[in-house]
């Protein structure tokens, strides 16, 4: 091989390996842009997930008051019960006087 053959090896050689290394910086921007995209999305799904996170315990804390109006209603409904029982026999007790 002559002196100019082994330079315009070397140039080629060079060429390639610069082309090899812009390749390569371009796949990791695209992977380093993906990467943020993710990191975004992340963030995104981690802040819904709070959101959601606070609104069922809001509705846990609703639902406990409801459970209690609950009982307190149907403690009501059984004294108004006991209530007609006891005016049922009052008007019976009446009339079969």
């Amino acid at each position: 091989m002559t002196p100019e053959e082994r330079w315009e090896h070397i140039e080629r050689s060079f060429v390639e390996i610069a082309e090899a290394h812009k390749s390569f910086d371009r796949r990791l921007e695209r992977i380093a842009e993906r990467h943020e995209a993710l990191a975004q999305t992340v963030e995104i799904i981690a802040g819904m997930q709070r959101a959601s996170e606070e609104r069922l315990a809001h509705y846990d804390e609703l639902f406990a008051r409801n459970e209690v109006r609950l009982g307190q209603l149907m403690d009501t409904m059984n004294r108004l019960g006991n209530i007609i029982i006891a005016h049922d026999q009052r008007l019976d007790n009446l009339e079969n006087r």
